[in-house]
């Protein structure tokens, strides 16, 4: 059992009867904590509780510096090597010291792995039913339909939420 592991669980048992002030101090509304005895988990805070909660699906990691589950990046990849973000065909991993480190690529650009560079949406095949915001216009997102992207309008009044993959009101996105 690792020292984390350990000094958590004495914390548990001493927070059993402590006031709920006391336990919200110490596990504050919505702070996130990785597992440190899987990668394929984490915990949420939820009312002074820290709450498991597993990445699904199942081969997915924790990523702390995100806050959401994703796939796992290699920490002793090639230098120079580059791949494509799952999440966010915006977004891409380059190599740099052993460690892969997320980029952007530029405006109204997407990751083209054939070319391992950025593209143009239209020159780059998409991964099926996969969505991203265009960078140009927050009303506007991309939906990968038989591997193009294809430009798609929110409603009136609604912008893209890419957290969410749906178009929402404005003042929900800061």
């Amino acid at each position: 059992m690792t020292t984390f592991s350990l000094l958590f669980l004495t914390s548990m048992v001493l927070c059993l009867n402590a006031s709920p002030r006391f336990l919200q101090s110490l596990c504050p509304q919505g702070d996130f904590w990785p597992n440190p005895d899987d990668v394929h988990s984490y915990y949420q805070c939820n009312e002074g509780t820290p709450l498991f909660v597993q990445c699904y699906p199942s081969n997915l990691v924790w990523n702390q510096a995100a806050l959401y589950c994703d796939r796992s990046i290699p920490s002793d990849c090639a230098e120079s090597s580059s791949w494509a973000d799952p999440a966010n065909p915006t977004k891409y991993y380059e190599c740099v010291n052993g460690a892969g480190v997320l980029m952007q690529c530029s405006t109204g650009l997407v990751w083209n792995q054939a070319e391992l560079s950025c593209d143009s949406p239209a020159s780059v095949t998409c991964v099926e039913n996969t969505f991203w915001a265009d960078d140009e216009d927050p009303t506007q997102y991309y939906q990968c339909v038989n591997g193009a992207g294809v430009l798609n309008q929110c409603q009136s009044g609604l912008v893209w939420d890419q957290a969410f993959l749906v178009c929402d009101d404005d003042a929900s996105n800061p």
